[in-house]
Parts: structure tokens; sequence; C-alpha cells
């Protein structure tokens, strides 16, 4: 069966659907940003699944006049939050519907799609599986991501790197589900437009659902898991100071916080010293520095990167704990409704931290205060300029940026907002922060308590 004029009642919401005879189970599309239910390759990839028995419903999120606006603005398409509550009434509709009840559901995503799609996926436990196509895991809320339990299959092109890089960090939070898997498809790029390369992510997921959404016998086998990546040289002594020629890695940020703390040692029982740390990397090191230089405490600054939304590397601004926002030069290629729904978004998960961590206005007293700004390293700086930005508006005497890594490009950069900088490897090449660390898990919000709890703050 196939109907082209599918349409959601109350969200109005055009899609295409195709029903095979007995068909068992139905795959909804969750088109990424600039796709649509009439892109070439999502009615390929719908056609070989039609073939497999799969029932698909290729469908927007978004209206046409939505369409149209964020043609002009680019926002909508990041809005997260408006993109899962349209997927959750879409699956809604496919469960209650007479022609689609009777079929077990699973996601194929794409882009932003993806976020949507593992939003989705905890407010509904009928989807029994996803399948994401260089998918911007990126843009999921960290806090989220244990608790996500449907088996979740991630295909990458092999020169996708940033994709890569922040799918990887997503695996690695799935801490909640029995079945994940990350595949390289190899040679392809983000869109797998290479001869071939479309027809290898149809099989792959074609396997992934008959597993998992017809419960075929026949495990799913990865042919092209991740590679490990090879360690040059591990690092573990921390009473080294000087600084290395060559490139290293780093145990872990406890271990790289003895390492600064060494080179920090020239302003042990210096008066006047705050040590500061940015979570969440950043305050292991500071609890390490802070003990290093006889202080009695350290402080932490909360802020909200406010994120460029085609690269997650870079920011755009921050928002701190105070309501203040800081936006970078480059701020202006992007609209202005883009920048107030992330200003938003992120003053939402900023207030949950100014909770949690408990902090207020009066742990603050930097006038006149040489402050040691500390991170667990640096690659574009935006994130440590506009923090050391809003800390030269409470007039310290000094600000002292103290890093592990740092790349050359950051390090010009932020010469010109802090009065001395203190890092232990600048490599000749840098492509991220967590390539020089054996061990660069998401810090648990838990441990931050823990530290907090151990230390009192410098509040004079």
């Amino acid at each position: 069966m196939y109907n082209d004029n599918i349409v959601i009642p109350n969200i109005h919401i055009k899609g295409s659907l195709f029903i095979p005879s007995n068909s068992k189970a139905i795959i909804i599309f969750v088109h990424g940003s600039g796709s649509n239910r009439f892109s070439t390759r999502n009615n390929f990839l719908s056609n070989q699944f039609n073939e497999h028995g799969f029932a698909t419903l290729l469908i927007d999120l978004l209206t046409d006049k939505e369409k149209e606006g964020d043609a002009v603005s680019k926002h909508i398409r990041f809005n997260i939050e408006l993109l899962t509550q349209r997927l959750v009434s879409i699956t809604r509709w496919v469960l209650n519907n007479q022609l689609t009840k009777h079929l077990l559901v699973g996601y194929f995503s794409s882009s932003t799609g993806t976020a949507a799609a593992l939003n989705a996926s905890l407010e509904l436990n009928e989807v029994k599986a996803i399948v994401s196509r260089g998918g911007r895991t990126d843009l999921i809320e960290e806090s989220i991501l244990h608790k996500i339990v449907t088996p979740s299959l991630f295909l990458i092109g092999e020169k996708d790197d940033l994709v890569i890089k922040f799918t990887k960090r997503t695996y690695a939070e799935l801490t909640g589900t029995n079945s994940k898997e990350i595949s390289i498809i190899p040679k392809a790029s983000h869109f797998f437009e290479e001869p071939g390369k479309m027809e290898e992510v149809s099989r792959i997921a074609i396997e992934w659902f008959t597993f998992h959404l017809l419960e075929n016998e026949k495990p799913f086998v990865n042919n092209f898991k991740i590679k490990p990546t090879k360690t040059i040289l591990s690092f573990f002594n921390p009473y080294f100071n000087f600084k290395l020629k060559f490139q290293i890695k780093f145990t872990d940020r406890n271990s790289a916080g003895h390492i600064l703390a060494n080179m920090l040692n020239k302003y042990k029982n210096k008066n006047n010293i705050v040590v500061v740390g940015i979570p969440r990397g950043g305050v292991i090191i500071a609890d390490v520095i802070a003990r290093k230089l006889s202080l009695q405490s350290f402080n932490i600054v909360l802020s909200k990167r406010l994120r460029n939304p085609f690269n997650f590397e870079n920011t755009i601004g921050s928002i701190f704990q105070d309501g203040s926002v800081y936006l970078i030069p480059e701020s202006k290629n992007f609209s202005c409704e883009y920048i107030q729904m992330e200003i938003n978004r992120q003053r939402k998960e900023l207030e949950k931290q100014i909770s949690l961590f408990r902090v207020c206005d009066e742990m603050y007293n930097f006038k006149n205060k040489t402050i040691v700004l500390i991170d667990d390293g640096c690659y574009t700086g935006s994130t440590m300029m506009v923090t050391s930005k809003w800390l030269r508006s409470h007039k310290p005497y000094k600000i002292i940026a103290a890093l592990p890594v740092i790349s050359k490009y950051a390090l010009h950069l932020l010469s010109g907002y802090v009065d001395k900088i203190e890092y232990i490897i600048k490599p000749r090449k840098f492509r991220s922060v967590e390539e020089y660390y054996e061990d660069f898990r998401q810090i648990p919000e838990s441990k931050i308590i823990q530290l907090l709890d151990k230390r009192k703050y410098h509040f004079d």
C-alpha cells in the first residue's frame, strides 16, 4: 500500500506512507536539516527497506510555513525540543492508526533528526531500534544520554571527522542501553555520495532493524567498528617542570593537574591568589592545583556555551550564572532568532546547574585578586576568552590562564584577553583536546558536587 498524502492531525505535518504486504515493522524517517521526504537519498533507502518487508513513513518535521521561515533564519531546524515533540506526535499517530498500529516501530534518522529520535525514544517505549546516518548527537543534552535504552546504531562516513568525534563522546555516555554500535563506512563522506556507499548504509541498517525489530536469530555483526586510537606516549610522571617538545597524552585530568601544578608552584603562598575552574574538566584540575598551592579553596564559574550550530567545537559566546551574555564577533554570522533560541535553551540548563552546585553571587569577590583560570585544554579559545571577559568585569588585578594543552590559534587569541598564559604543551597539529588524554570521559555532576562539598569556597 502507498499513500503520498498523509497528514498528521493537529500539527499539519505531511508524509508518504509505504506498507508492503505482510509487514511486521515500520521505519519512520527522521530527516535532518536541509532534507525532506522527497530527498533522493531518503527515497532510495525507503525503497530498500520496503523490498525487505519494512513499511516506511517519510515525513517532514516542519510545516510548510516553518520551512519558509527557517530558510531565512536557519534556526527552527536546530530547535531540538520542537523536533522531538513533532516526532512524538507522529509516532503516536502511527501507533494508533488502523493501518499501522500493529507494526513494530524503528527510527532511521540523520543530522539534527538524530537528536530528536534519541530524545523521543525516552518518551516512547514502543520505539525498538534507531539507526542514525551522520547524526548530530552533539545537540542532545548530556544529562539524558544515560537514560536512553533503545538499541542504537550510528553510521558515519570515514571522512566525516567531526561527526565521528562527537559520536564517540555520545557513545561513551549511552550507558543505559545493552545494544549500541558505531560503524565507520570506509572512504565515505558525510552524505555518503560516493559510489556504493548509500547501498552499504541500507544493508547495515536493514541488518540492524531485522535483528532488533523482527528478532531475527542471526545476530548483528559490525564489520566496521571504530578503530582504537594509538597512543604515542602516555605520561604519568607529575613532577616534570619543563615544556615538552613532543606530543604526549596525559593519563587523565588528575595527572594533568599535577603536572600543571608543578609549573604553577611559583605562585605558592602568594597573597591574593584565587584559583577558578571551568566545569566540568577544569574543576578536577583546579582542585589539584588549589591543594598544591596551599589554598583553602577554589572557585568555579558557571557558564554555558552558546553553540555554533554547524561546528560543535566552536562557540559563538557564553551565558553566565548572573545572566550576562558575551558574544564573540563570529556570532554576527547567525540570525538573531537562532542566537535567542540558543540563549533560552542554555539558560534553562544553567539554572539547573546553579541549583545543583549551590552557586550564589556572594561567592565571588575578585577585585584586586590574581585569578588563575583553569580548564582541561583549549582548542578554539572561545570559552576561555568569554570567561576572561566576564572575570575582567569583576576588576581583578591579573588573570592567568592555566592549561595542560593549548592550540597555537587559542594561544594567540587569549593573549589579548589574559595577562599571562601557563601551559604544558602546544602541539603543532591540534584537532581536539581529548586526543591528549588517555581518559577523557565526561565528569559526572556527582563528582563535581563531591569536590565542592569537600572544599570551602573562597569568600574573602
